[in-house]
């Protein structure tokens, strides 16, 4: 797999957790893209909770960099047994959930395993030198189906001037590569295909970073930490 440039910032890389304070979701983009997380994000992750049950029927899932929670509590109501994790102390204290931790899938080991494991916007945030742990992790976690949306850059960009927190500058294909070569994923190409043609996906732009990797009737894939 060709490897794509990456930029990591100082005093980030290893250890990305303090910058996700309130100032970072609440404050007026001063340390991100960011107005008021709380209540923009409140409506997208409420119709994606939504599309999720409604596309997957999990039993129950694992929302890898959850914030806040909105998408996970969604699940809940929606007779889904989620769960969802967060490195931001903030963000899981205003969740206020037991259902919700602070946990960091690029250092710890999760311990069960969903029918569903989804992480929206999350691992171009990971420390390149962590990022096979963490999707390793996350695939060992997955029962059925793993669904992950990167932030993709697909003309080579190794900077974001907007978002100085994302660590991993690729492409989609260059994502789906990873996954599939060095994690040992089984790309889910038809549905994917249908979930980009979801009415959330449209409305919110995930249309191509959206990628489905499935273990139903994909041998030798399934394990258990």
């Amino acid at each position: 797999m060709t490897q794509p440039a990456e930029h990591t910032r100082p005093n980030e890389k290893g250890g990305t957790k303090d910058i996700y304070n309130e100032t970072y979701f609440q404050g007026g983009r001063e340390k991100s893209n960011y107005d008021n997380y709380v209540e923009q994000s409140r409506g997208p992750c409420t119709i994606l909770g939504q599309s999720l049950f409604e596309f997957f029927r999990p039993a129950s899932s694992l929302d890898m960099g959850c914030a806040v929670g909105h998408t996970v509590k969604k699940l809940r109501e929606l007779g889904c047994e989620a769960y969802g994790t967060d490195i931001s102390s903030w963000a899981v204290s205003y969740a206020a959930a037991p259902y919700i931790i602070e946990f960091d899938a690029a250092h710890d080991v999760i311990t069960r395993s969903f029918e569903l494991v989804h992480s929206y916007d999350v691992v171009e945030h990971i420390p390149p030198e962590r990022l096979e742990f963490a999707a390793r992790n996350l695939w060992r976690a997955t029962k059925k189906d793993m669904l992950v949306v990167p932030a993709t850059y697909e003309h080579g960009e190794t900077f974001d001037p907007n978002e100085p927190t994302h660590l991993t500058f690729w492409s989609r294909e260059q994502w789906i590569s990873f996954f599939t070569q060095r994690i040992g994923c089984r790309f889910d190409e038809a549905a994917t295909a249908r979930f980009e043609s979801l009415e959330h996906t449209q409305i919110f732009n995930y249309t191509n970073r959206i990628m489905i990797f499935s273990k139903i009737n994909a041998p030798n894939t399934t394990c258990e930490i």
